[in-house]
């Protein structure tokens, strides 16, 4: 769904809108460097996900808890099959 103007907003001039979720996922802006949108992105202070890919700048719906849940437990499982690997920090390359 495209945004609104009154959604575009912030992006324009860094105030987030009222974006209600049943409008998401909303595509916000076109035509964006990965730059601006990597500067916009470490600015925002908003309880949303956003998404670039080929220019377009989508927001969308965080994640809910069990999905987080989910990575975390993946997270956990995939490190503890690396847990007695040596570090990297001990290879030293090219001397």
């Amino acid at each position: 769904m495209e945004a609104t103007d009154k959604e575009k907003f912030w992006w324009v001039k860094e105030t987030y809108p009222s974006i209600k979720g049943e409008r998401l996922p909303l595509v916000l802006a076109r035509d964006v460097s990965f730059k601006e949108f990597a500067k916009k992105s470490e600015n925002a202070k908003a309880g949303r996900f956003w998404d670039y890919d080929k220019g377009i700048v989508t927001i969308i719906e965080l994640p809910n808890g069990d999905y987080e849940g989910a990575i975390i437990e993946f997270n956990r499982q995939i490190f503890d099959q690396f847990r007695n690997v040596a570090s990297r920090d001990n290879i030293r390359v090219g001397e």
